[in-house]
């Protein structure tokens, strides 16, 4: 995907981080430890692997094009359901960062692994900067994960 030029010179442009943001409407699963078998042999848990499924899916939707093949950056924002307890009838609900189930580490393998299963990552090893958020969600609003990917030249300016 190729970064829009709108009437910048091309030095300009070269500059440029391209950007992607997909909203995964799903409920964030943080990846499970790995099984292994009687014969030794390790395999994801059921549970995880379909959660990487249907999230590969969805961002396989979205994204446009061949696998990304060099170094990006990331930014996700896990999105919980809000619990019954903390559902108010009239007062207001906003969304906010919350300590809630699934460390951040394992909820990001699980994602980059089903981006890279979905075809948006070449390997997930591309990654070379992480940001991550456990937020609850406002109101009635529904579980999700969104993902921003960026990649580029500037990637490079630290």
């Amino acid at each position: 995907m190729a970064p829009h030029n709108s009437g910048q010179n091309p030095e300009s442009a070269r500059h440029l981080v391209p950007l992607w943001v997909a909203s995964l409407d799903i409920e964030p699963h943080a990846k499970g430890r790995p099984r292994i078998t009687r014969g030794g042999r390790a395999y994801t848990p059921p549970r995880t692997a379909q959660w990487e499924r249907e999230a590969a899916h969805l961002a396989n939707l979205q994204w446009q094009g061949e696998p990304l093949r060099e170094p990006c950056s990331v930014e996700v924002d896990y999105w919980f359901r809000r619990p019954q307890r903390l559902r108010w009838k009239t007062k207001p609900m906003p969304a906010q960062l919350w300590p809630c189930r699934g460390d951040v580490d394992n909820l990001c393998k699980a994602l980059l692994d089903a981006l890279q299963l979905g075809g948006v990552l070449y390997d997930d090893r591309i990654v070379v900067s992480l940001s991550a958020r456990k937020l609850l969600c406002g109101g009635d609003d529904s579980s999700r994960v969104v993902v921003s990917l960026s990649w580029g030249q500037s990637l490079y300016d630290v």
